[in-house]
This record gives structure tokens, C-alpha cells and sequence, in this order.
């Protein structure tokens, strides 16, 4: 039996560590590698059946707690993907998703809602965006710029993490 997390908390604290990352696996009961399930970005609960109660619990020992989010991708079996399919930079077919264009204040209004969901209903201390370097046009890129706000990647992205910041804070 291995021991959960959360037992193993106070050990770690012992041993000098104040964070701890939860890294990919948290949001999908999918074993398989890939990103194929990202982009609805909830909770499994076979994994995780309390997160609160997680997050209280590693609080309680005094570790702060990030969850990770791979911001850039919505993958194929994901119900996001129906709704932002026509907003991607790229296919990334190896992993099964699309990258998510942040040109479209849709796209980024989706995304930090997301977040700032997770760190007012769980109480996590912050968050690791991964990917951010995944955010670049291709051929596959989007040209719809009557309803994007921005036609810069660079600035989409930046407006995106900037959003994110002040709605965080």
C-alpha cells in the first residue's frame, strides 16, 4: 500500500520542503501519456476525492501547495475542445491536443477563470503554467482576427498571464 501524499507531508517538512507541486495526473483518470483529456480541468475524484480536505491537511503541516495546469493545450476527448477547435495556433497530434490561441479573449477569459476557481474553491497557494512556450502560429493558426483582440501572440499571451495575475490577486 503505497502511503498517500498527505502522510507523507509532515516528513517532508522535517526535511526542509515548504511547497510542493502537484503535478500532471490530478485532473484525469487516464493512464495513457499525452494530453488527449486537457482542457475541462476537473477534478479526478478517484484520485483526489476531497481536494479541500488535501489541501487543508498539507496547509495543517505548514506546506504551501501549486497545482500544475498545461495552459497552452485542450485536448481531443476534452468538451472544451468542441467549443475552442476553431481557436488553436496548432494541432499537436503526438499528444492528442490542440494549442489553445490566445489572441481570443474567449480563450483567455476560459483559462483564468479556470485558475482562479481552483485557488478560491481549494485554497492553493499558487500555480505552475506549464507550456507557456508552446504558445506560436503555424500553419494551422487561426486568421479570424475580426474577433481577436490582439493579432500578436506575444501580446495574447501576455495579456493572458497579466489577467490571470490581477484576477489572482
Amino acid at each position: 500500500r503505497h502511503a498517500p501524499v498527505t502522510e507523507l507531508v509532515s516528513l517532508a517538512k522535517e526535511l526542509g520542503m515548504e511547497s510542493i507541486i502537484v503535478d500532471d495526473g490530478w485532473r484525469t483518470d487516464n493512464l495513457g501519456r499525452g494530453y488527449a483529456y486537457c482542457g475541462d480541468w476537473e477534478l479526478a475524484r478517484t484520485k483526489i476525492p476531497d481536494m479541500r480536505e488535501v489541501v487543508d491537511r498539507v496547509h495543517a503541516e505548514g506546506v504551501k501547495l501549486i497545482l500544475w495546469f498545461s495552459v497552452p493545450f485542450v485536448g481531443k476527448y476534452s468538451r472544451a475542445f468542441e467549443r475552442f477547435k476553431d481557436m488553436c495556433l496548432k494541432k499537436r497530434e503526438h499528444i492528442g491536443a490542440s494549442v489553445l490561441d490566445p489572441r481570443y479573449k474567449e480563450v483567455r477569459d476560459f483559462l483564468v477563470d479556470i485558475y482562479t476557481g481552483y485557488v478560491k474553491e481549494y485554497g492553493w497557494d499558487g500555480l505552475k503554467l506549464d507550456f507557456i512556450d508552446s504558445f506560436s502560429l503555424s500553419e494551422d493558426s487561426s486568421t479570424d482576427y475580426e474577433n481577436m483582440d490582439t493579432v500578436s501572440v506575444e501580446e495574447g499571451l501576455q495579456r493572458l498571464l497579466s489577467e490571470a495575475m490581477e484576477k489572482l490577486k
